[in-house]
């Protein structure tokens, strides 16, 4: 036989079927839990969707939160309204997206600083905190579709951080406040 074929020969394709049909009566066996794991599989199950929509809440604030604190930075800064207004309405469509009550949370907003360079540089690290927070979700919540969900929030929040970065480079200002 060349080397590097795959053909198996008589006796490995015999033990190949041996193993194979051994295996799923091992695994029927190895699944087979009482009423016990039952419940504790519910109890797991009902932990998990606590997780996520707490997670889902978190992400649905710190949203509200920076859409909050984009708008207050563009009404002190009339120059970056225009650049902060798309990345505020995406933070509220994030709120909207991760909360499960019927009244979303109204974003806080913090001190505003008194240079925009200084202004920008503070809603990058809020948005940094941010998507890091909304990385660190993701892989920790239970559902698939959540995860993919704050994926895409982390994602749109790098998005941001390039577009601040660059602002921020061009701003006028000390960098102070």
């Amino acid at each position: 036989m060349p080397v590097g074929s795959t053909r198996l020969s008589r006796r490995q394709a015999l033990t190949v079927g041996c193993v194979l049909a051994a295996v799923p009566g091992a695994a029927a066996l190895a699944g087979c839990r009482g009423p016990v794991d039952r419940a504790e599989r519910d109890t797991e199950t009902q932990l998990a969707a606590e997780t996520d929509a707490s997670a889902a809440q978190q992400v649905a604030r710190t949203a509200a939160d920076l859409s909050a604190t984009m708008q207050a930075t563009g009404r002190r800064h009339a120059g970056l309204r225009n650049l902060l207004q798309p990345m505020a309405d995406r933070h509220a469509e994030h709120v909207h997206a991760f909360s499960s009550q019927t009244s979303p949370p109204t974003g806080r907003s913090g001190r505003v600083p008194s240079t925009a360079k200084a202004a920008l540089r503070v809603l990058l690290g809020d948005v940094q905190r941010s998507a890091t927070a909304a990385r660190a979700a993701a892989m920790h919540v239970d559902s698939g579709d959540l995860a993919a969900a704050l994926a895409a929030s982390a994602a749109c929040h790098a998005q941001h951080e390039v577009l601040l970065s660059a602002a921020a480079a061009q701003a006028p200002g000390s960098g102070q406040s």
